[in-house]
């Protein structure tokens, strides 16, 4: 992240070539019980609510969450992709 005095930069790796609706169409996952979450899905899961939280931590309310918006990485890693509409808090 770049901060200016009038603007913040963010910087990333190369993106991830699918979004989390198109990884999760590619990888389905194997539920036995319709009742129990895979825990690939859970870990991705916890990778959004981590970053979630770490963002608003630091005041950045992101407003364009969506599957289309997440992309999967690696093992816990995820990437949000459309910052468009990203705001700073002011509290």
């Amino acid at each position: 992240m770049i901060k200016t005095s009038n603007n913040i930069y963010l910087v990333y790796d190369q993106f991830p070539s699918s979004n989390l609706r198109q990884h999760l169409a590619k990888n389905p996952p194997n539920r036995k019980q319709s009742n129990i979450i895979p825990y690939s899905e859970l870990e991705i899961m916890e990778s959004i609510a981590k970053t979630l939280q770490t963002l608003h931590s630091k005041n950045i309310i992101l407003l364009a969450l969506s599957w289309e918006n997440i992309y999967p990485r690696e093992k816990n890693e995820i990437f949000f992709g459309d910052w468009s509409i990203a705001r700073l808090s002011e509290s």
